[in-house]
């Protein structure tokens, strides 16, 4: 994810995650517009209903346990096995549909510009054009295999046939007709061919059509769409920044306060409101507002903690009860990590020590 630039002011870094977020729900448009489009013009496709269900099996991305995410694979490796043996239904070709595979690549891949991948893609696809026959079908016979390959548990350095693809290594190729456009990605790229022939397979599979694409521009926008949700929060929290930043200066330049008077309104504000009310990080104030309630709830847990190093090993039986409480599973990592740090100075320092040391400086926020 990008980062704003970390020297510059609250405002530049609203500026910077607001323009992010435009760019992206600009794209997200882009994509809905594209993907209704070739729904309607591939509906009638007799292969549709696959592209689908691969469509729905990789968006489903968040899995609690391995075992959920190999059932997933192993039904997408189920469906690339039927549709090998559907090949001829892969000759469906979508009225005005551009041979010109290159167009819908949706994003660069193997680390180069999309037009590069593209113009490489092309120009092995007019190559297949070109071929006889007998060659044409070894030649699809050959990126289905692969595709199916690629799919498998095994990695495809265990499979002699397609392990020069992963290793780059154009000697290995069983078509001469390409080996200007192979020498043309080492030279560009230091990545191997495995994207390239999985984009061949995935066209040997579908046929020149609008699957495919469809696929990938779904699973763009599926990506673009939690990039969104990561910038939304990001042009939040510094919308929060620069408002509680307003309100010290305030409370400092206009309204005359001194330190303490300053902390007595924050303290104030946090029981009140909680701590939303001068920590602009959404996921931190919502993490330090649950692990206050469940400190509560938890027996002599605040006194256990007034005898902690917040700076040493926190995690240990009693810790665990906390870390690991039901209310805090979606913040488990860095955030609870900080915010157990916190409340052991909380327990032992009391709040306003707490203000006084981590947040009372402008710099901080």
């Amino acid at each position: 994810m990008e980062i704003a630039p970390s020297d510059g002011t609250n405002e530049e870094s609203y500026q910077f995650w607001s323009s992010k977020l435009k760019e992206t729900c600009d794209d997200l448009d882009f994509l809905d517009k594209k993907i209704k489009e070739f729904m309607l013009i591939e509906k009638d496709n007799p292969l549709y209903e696959y592209a689908m269900k691969i469509i729905e099996l990789k968006g489903q991305t968040r899995f609690k346990y391995e075992d959920e995410k190999e059932f997933r694979d192993e039904n997408i490796r189920r469906l690339y096995n039927l549709l090998a043996k559907k090949i001829e239904s892969s000759n469906y070709e979508s009225k005005n549909f551009d041979m010109d595979i290159g167009p819908y690549l949706v994003k660069p891949i193997a680390g180069i510009k999309l037009e590069v991948a593209s113009n490489i893609i092309q120009r092995i696809h007019q190559k297949y054009l070109e071929m006889d026959t007998a060659e044409k079908k070894k030649f699809q016979e050959f990126c289905v295999e692969y595709l199916k390959a690629s799919l498998c548990r095994d990695p495809i350095s265990a499979n002699f046939r397609f392990r020069w693809i992963m290793k780059r290594v154009s000697s290995g190729n069983p078509f001469p007709q390409i080996d200007g456009e192979l020498k043309e990605w080492n030279k560009t790229t230091p990545y191997n061919y495995m994207p390239l022939f999985g984009i061949l397979g995935n066209f040997c599979v579908f046929g020149m059509n609008y699957l495919y694409p469809l696929i990938c521009l779904k699973t763009n926008f599926e990506e673009q769409l939690e990039m969104k949700k990561i910038y939304e929060e990001q042009t939040q929290n510094s919308h929060r920044r620069i408002k509680i930043f307003a309100r010290i200066q305030e409370l400092l330049l206009v309204e005359k306060m001194n330190e303490e008077q300053l902390i007595d309104v924050i303290e104030s504000d946090i029981d009140a409101m909680g701590f939303a009310a001068f920590i602009p990080t959404k996921s931190r104030f919502e993490c330090m507002d649950r692990m206050k309630y469940v400190i509560d709830q938890i027996d002599d847990v605040k006194e256990y903690l007034i005898t902690m190093d917040p700076d040493g090993y926190i995690l240990n039986p009693i810790t665990k009860k906390i870390f690991y409480h039901p209310l805090l599973e979606t913040y488990q990592g860095w955030d609870a990590t900080q915010c157990l740090r916190d409340f052991i100075v909380i327990c032992r320092d009391g709040l306003r020590k707490w203000i006084q040391k981590k947040y009372l400086l402008v710099s901080n926020l």
